[in-house]
Parts: structure tokens; C-alpha cells; sequence
């Protein structure tokens, strides 16, 4: 089987480390795998003809670690099985589309207000930014549509604070959502592959940040998810159609869990090492469609 690992290395050490981490086990399960940047394919279009790329070779498989969904919906037409889907990292990708169909398929997540989109030369209409903070309240919890590790995520105190926010051109696309008090600073991450709960931490912020993210300086524990987070990841998962995925519980009020979003291609290298789980190789027999067991 040839498998390509499909990973943007140039974005930085942990890009880098993470594709190269799906690398290393996929050879080491004895496949014959290469680390491909999405950036070294270019996808060919022609009328009356099917999508192609422009490359010789091509894979079996492709396990999909970047967000080009464009480039997996092209594999996909050209009968390589793509991990995760093309369809699936497009609505991970975009927090609107995500929370869209959270809500299709009764998925308890924070009220949430997805925002128009105005073009580019216009600005966000104050009194629309006004009247969806009135429903959800202050403090609230503003998010761009696409970002990652926590980023462009900014707690939000007043009316002032919000006008000013949605002045940047990065939250052009954005939701505004309820803050979750009772989990502020902290969430349990849950990776799920091939329909079912591989393993779980807690993850709390390293100070008063509101993002409790690992790749922020957040610190991880080891928890034992309990048959309500399972459950709950579990129809996250399979709303957004993943084969492997990380899903983001938030602590509410009465200790009731809320989706807070579910990432298409989680980084797993600290993951891996709080929880001594080999993540990687998990993805990549979800990808294959293996049952095996992963490596401890």
C-alpha cells in the first residue's frame, strides 16, 4: 500500500515534527510512505474531463494533515481514499460550518451566533455585533471562523471591546458564543479514531488565559473519559464524519459537557507523550481502515 502523509512542513518546527511523527509510523507498520507538502501539488481542471494533479505517482491512501480541502476533494475524485475527507476538514475548518451541523444533529455545545460575512471593503454593522452580544450576554467568547491552537479566540467584556475586535480584518468571518465560566481556562481533549475513544486529558491553562490549549503553554493530565465525554465525542466525531479527530469538551454548570469544536487534524506529539499512546499510529490504521491495535 502506498500511503502519502500530506503535511505543510514549511508552517514550522511543530508542522514539521507532526508530519514527520505520521512518517515514522507508517513506515514503521511497513508501508511504503512518503511526506508530501500539499504545496508541491497542483490540482489540474478541464472541461468535460475529472480533476487531476500533476504529479506521476499517486497514492493508495492519503492521510490528510492540512486543511487544503480542495487538493483532498480532488484525491478523492481521482480514486485515492483521503483521511479525513475532503468534506470533513472543510467543516472543521470553517467554526461556522461546524456549528451548523453541530446543531443538525443535536450536538450540546455554548449558544452560539454565527456573524454575517461582509466583503472585504465593508466593516461589520456595530448594531448586528450589539444585538448578538445582548442574546448571549457579557462576557462572551469571540472566534475567527478558521484558526488554530486557540488563536484568534478573544474574550469579550463589553460593547467597546467588541467594536473594536471585529475591526481586524481576521475576524471578517467570526462566531460569537456564551463563555462557559465553569470551564474557563480549561477542557478535556478527547482522540477518537475509527469510532472509538483512544484516549482523554484534562487541559488547564498555565495562567489567566482563557484558552487552555497544550500548544499555548497549557499543561495536560491523563483522565479516564467517563461514558458521557465518550458518548459525547463519539457523535461529535461522527457529525463531522472523521475517521480520526480531536474533540474539545467544555465543563458546564452541574458538570454537563458542551462540544466546544472538533479538530480535523489534531496535533498529537504532546498528547502522545502525556498520555504514552502512540496517536500517530492510531491515525494512520484509521486511515487504512485497520482494526489493529495501536502501539503503546
Amino acid at each position: 500500500m502506498r500511503l502519502w502523509v500530506i503535511a505543510n512542513t514549511e508552517l514550522g518546527e511543530k508542522f514539521e515534527e507532526h508530519g514527520e511523527r505520521h512518517l515514522r509510523a507508517a513506515l514503521d507498520l511497513g508501508l511504503d510512505a512518503q511526506l508530501i507538502n500539499p504545496l508541491d501539488i497542483a490540482i489540474v481542471q478541464q472541461s468535460g474531463s475529472p480533476p487531476d494533479i500533476l504529479t506521476d505517482v499517486r497514492p493508495d491512501v492519503a492521510l490528510f494533515l492540512d486543511k487544503d480541502f480542495h487538493l483532498a476533494a480532488t484525491l478523492e475524485a481521482i480514486g485515492v481514499k483521503v483521511s479525513n475527507s475532503a468534506n470533513s476538514i472543510r467543516t472543521c475548518d470553517d467554526k461556522r460550518e461546524m456549528h451548523i451541523a453541530f446543531s443538525a444533529s443535536n450536538i450540546p455545545t455554548p449558544r452560539t451566533v454565527v456573524l454575517p460575512r461582509p466583503y472585504p471593503s465593508q466593516p461589520h454593522h456595530p448594531l448586528t455585533l450589539k444585538e448578538a452580544a445582548k442574546r448571549l450576554g457579557f462576557p462572551l467568547v469571540a472566534k475567527a471562523s478558521r484558526g488554530s491552537f486557540g488563536a484568534q479566540v478573544h474574550l469579550v467584556k463589553n460593547n467597546d471591546e467588541l467594536i473594536e475586535i471585529f475591526s481586524q480584518n481576521d475576524m471578517r468571518e467570526a462566531i460569537l458564543q456564551e463563555l462557559i465560566e465553569t470551564s474557563f481556562g480549561q477542557d478535556i481533549r478527547v482522540h477518537v479514531a475509527s469510532d472509538r475513544v483512544i484516549c482523554a486529558i484534562r487541559q488547564k491553562s498555565s495562567g489567566d488565559s482563557l484558552q487552555a490549549n497544550l500548544t499555548q503553554g497549557g499543561k495536560g493530565e491523563v483522565i479516564e473519559a467517563n461514558e458521557i465525554e465518550i458518548d459525547l465525542a463519539l457523535k461529535a466525531a461522527r457529525a463531522m464524519g472523521t475517521d480520526f479527530c480531536g474533540v474539545d469538551l467544555l465543563i458546564s454548570e452541574g458538570g454537563k459537557r458542551l462540544v466546544c469544536e472538533v479538530n480535523s487534524n489534531p496535533h498529537i506529539t504532546r498528547l502522545s507523550e502525556i498520555t504514552k499512546i502512540d496517536c500517530a499510529t492510531v491515525d494512520i490504521l484509521s486511515a487504512i481502515g485497520s482494526d489493529s491495535s495501536p502501539a503503546n
